[in-house]
């Protein structure tokens, strides 16, 4: 069937993938302008840079990934990243309300039983183009608060699995790569798509850009405003949805009046709006240097800071950045800034600003069939509330000015034997921190060979994990067992696509830090029902470069929540049109 296929070359790509799948179609981006006319061949040898630091074809990556690329998203009809993310294997993406979502690689959420809500995937390492996008001071990634959206990439590359010796902290359960698209060719280059739908959500998008023969710029600009499918919010004290609430009553009984200030707009689900501008200068071929900049303001409703009330919080973040990258033969070096400030729950006293900076350099060096690449990185994150927070009456969010500073030295190296059908990987991190003063060394191995998989070198996970001489056995039952989904596109004709996607996970039960301050086995508790979610998106170009969708959304219209306490999911029906010139 797969020669039959191959042969033909029939529009049909039907990808389904589960948690336990290793991969995903890839497009090799680097030369390819367009997507829809690659064969099934061509879809499954494609090439990803995320998980050794240089483009490989994914079927040799040693590490398990994913990628997803625009087609794929906008095929698919998603209308965010963190929806796009549903699309890779090994992904968990609840919704928490429309167009906020909870994400987890492989159920590594790092938030134990009977706990306060406190950051979002904290142990996975989320960068744009190499930079990290990682909180410093709660650990995971504000979604809301990245500058590009769907209009400004290229491909997600997903690498499911602990890589720290390869990046450094926080990439425990994995990484994931936002990479952004460049002009392919010549001249002008205009990229702008717009999308409504229910619930006021409005999706907009637009880049304009132009390539030279040794240089290209783009500037892009993006808009979004996402109703609530809902105005109530769950009081956990009281045990009870309450729409339009005159007060609040907290955990320890205390009542709260202001209301108003905790949440200006109870109908607000999120709105964002952000700018950039990538500017690309290739003097040579072994030359290369990238400058990125932009900005962005957010407000959302979502569940990510513990207010002692109920699981949404506003969240109001204000942003920018500078990103220099640099490439001279086979040394490579990045220099990134980013600050801002950030508003959570309410009042001004939980205002912070904060100061990321971090540079790092490496030097690939090759020979035969052996590579050896070291690299020396700094970062410093700067975190200061005093500002905002009166220090007398130490009301603020952590009343200090923190800083977190961090110097890492590392060594890759990888070896290719027998016409390259061996495949042995090492890498080496020691990095060193200001609190604690101490230096912690992280290292990992890895090797593929053709006949053998993936996992040959650690063949029986469960038995072989952190856990395993202390004979402990852990069951987290807020993470689904079982989660994924499939894909299914069919070119209907020339200029009709159509694309349905579900997304599946199994039961769970949600534990809040309520649950024990009540103890009175209700609540705090939430059991979250097993939920199917079918999308459906019709794609038709009436004329070169226009495309007109219609996406339904959960068609199914199972409206259950998917995290705790969080608002319903119905059906949802959205309209778009995208132009590239």
């Amino acid at each position: 069937m797969i020669k039959y296929l191959l042969h033909k070359k029939i529009p049909l790509a039907f990808i389904i993938f589960f948690i336990t799948s290793n991969v995903y179609g890839l497009y090799d981006t680097t030369k390819q302008e367009t997507y829809d006319d690659l064969s099934l061949k061509d879809l499954l040898n494609i090439k990803i840079v995320s998980v050794s630091k240089k483009p490989e074809w994914l079927f040799d990556a040693p590490l398990s990934a994913s990628v997803i690329t625009k087609d794929d998203i906008r095929k698919a009809g998603s209308t965010s990243i963190m929806e796009a993310l549903r699309l890779v294997p090994g992904m968990i993406a609840r919704e928490q309300n429309n167009g906020n979502y909870d994400i987890h690689i492989r159920g590594m959420d790092n938030v134990p039983p009977n706990a306060p809500f406190d950051g979002n995937a904290t142990t996975t390492l989320v960068m744009i183009d190499n930079r990290p996008i990682y909180n410093y001071l709660k650990g995971g990634t504000f979604w809301e608060t990245l500058p590009v959206d769907l209009n400004d990439i290229e491909k997600i590359e997903v690498v499911r699995g602990p890589a720290a010796a390869l990046y450094g902290p926080n990439a425990v359960s994995g990484v994931i790569n936002i990479i952004t698209r460049q002009p392919q060719k010549e001249g002008l280059y205009l990229v702008a798509n717009a999308k409504q739908g229910g619930n006021q959500s409005f999706i907009n998008n637009a880049s304009v850009g132009y390539q030279s023969n040794k240089w290209n710029m783009v500037a892009s600009g993006n808009y979004q405003h996402r109703n609530r499918t809902q105005t109530s919010y769950f009081e956990m004290y009281r045990n009870r949805w309450i729409d339009h609430p005159a007060f609040f009553i907290g955990l320890l009984g205390n009542t709260l009046l202001n209301i108003n200030e905790m949440y200006p707009n109870p109908a607000l689900a999120m709105q964002k709006y952000a700018g950039n501008i990538f500017l690309n200068f290739v003097p040579s071929e072994k030359t290369r240097f990238n400058l990125k900049t932009g900005a962005q303001h957010s407000v959302v409703q979502t569940v990510s800071t513990e207010n002692g009330v109920t699981p949404f919080t506003t969240v109001l973040s204000d942003s920018k950045y500078v990103d220099l990258r640099a490439a001279i033969k086979g040394i490579t070096a990045q220099v990134s800034y980013n600050q801002g400030t950030q508003k959570t729950n309410s009042g001004a006293q939980n205002k912070y600003y904060f100061c990321t900076f971090d540079a790092n350099a490496e030097y690939n060096y090759i020979r035969d069939n052996f590579s050896l690449k070291p690299g020396l990185s700094y970062r410093s994150a700067i975190y200061d509330d005093t500002k905002y927070s009166g220090i007398s009456l130490k009301n603020g969010y952590f009343n200090s000015r923190g800083i977190i500073t961090t110097l890492s030295a590392s060594l890759r190296g990888e070896y290719n034997s027998f016409k390259d059908k061996l495949r042995l990987v090492a890498g080496f991190s020691a990095n060193k921190f200001n609190y604690p003063d101490s230096t912690y060394i992280s290292y990992q191995l890895a090797a593929t060979t053709p006949d053998a998989p993936r996992d040959a070198i650690q063949p029986n996970p469960a038995l072989n994990n952190i856990y395993s001489g202390l004979g402990i056995t852990v069951a987290v039952k807020s993470t689904p067992v079982i989660f994924g989904g499939a894909v299914i596109n069919y070119l209907l004709t020339k200029k009709l696509n159509g694309n349905m996607s579900a997304y599946y996970y199994s039961n769970q039960t949600y534990f809040h830090v309520s649950n024990v301050a009540f103890h009175d086995g209700i609540r705090g508790i939430e059991h979250i029902n097993a939920k199917l979610i079918m999308n459906v998106n019709l794609s038709y170009e009436p004329v070169k470069s226009m495309i007109v969708s219609c996406s339904s959304k959960n068609i199914l219209n199972n409206i259950s929540r998917e995290f705790f306490k969080a608002d319903d999911v119905p059906f949802m029906l959205l309209a778009g049109i995208n132009y590239e010139f």
